[in-house]
Parts: C-alpha cells; sequence; structure tokens
C-alpha cells in the first residue's frame, strides 16, 4: 500500500512537472536591486515573526488554562507543563530566526559591514 502511494506521488509529481502549463517565460523588465531584496525579505520575515508571535502568546495561554483545569492530575499537570516549555522553545527559535534573517538581510546589502 505504501509503494502504490509513493508512486502514486512520485508519478503525479512527474506529470505535473512535465505539464506545458508550467512552462514559462521570464517577464522582461527592470533588474531587481539589493533594496528591493531587503525590502521583501524584511516584510516577509515580520510577517513570520509577528505570526509566530502570536502562535506563542497562544499556546501560552492554553498551557495555562491546561495547568489551572488539571486539579492535580499528574498526567494533565505534565501535559500542561510539556506544552508551556515546548511554547517557550518556539519562543527562542523564533527571535533566533529574527536574529539570523536579520543578519542575513544586512549581510546580503553590505550593510552589516559598515557598523564596524
Amino acid at each position: 500500500m505504501k509503494k502504490l502511494i509513493l508512486s502514486l506521488m512520485i508519478l503525479t509529481g512527474l506529470i505535473l512537472a512535465s505539464s506545458p502549463v508550467l512552462a514559462f517565460t521570464l517577464p522582461t523588465g527592470e533588474a531587481v536591486t539589493l533594496a528591493e531584496v531587503e525590502a521583501i525579505i524584511i516584510l516577509i520575515a515580520r510577517f513570520l515573526v509577528i505570526i509566530g508571535t502570536v502562535l506563542l502568546v497562544i499556546f501560552i495561554v492554553i498551557s495555562g488554562i491546561m495547568y489551572i483545569t488539571a486539579r492535580g492530575d499528574a498526567t494533565r499537570l505534565k501535559n500542561a507543563k510539556t506544552t508551556f516549555k515546548n511554547a517557550i522553545v518556539a519562543g527562542l527559535i523564533i527571535i533566533g530566526v529574527g536574529v539570523i534573517i536579520n543578519t542575513i538581510t544586512a549581510v546580503i546589502t553590505r550593510r552589516f559591514f559598515l557598523s564596524f
């Protein structure tokens, strides 16, 4: 069964990859500048960090509700603590990704080396 599903997925991928609909030509026009690349990267990064932060707050609130409603049940307390720990780890990852994206953006646009 797994081989059949894998074969169908591969076949579908090959059909879609060879489709003439996906064959397109690049539009002619002006080249993209580094400032435009920087603006796009910053826009996407900010959006993802905001979404990640909202989800982080939601999971912290959920873990708090889970902790309050556990009422001494050891299993439910453990689940609440695990959810809280995972939310904190996710928050640290979000902060790290933000720092990495800002650093890469500064290096690409050559602003990183001007600050030293």
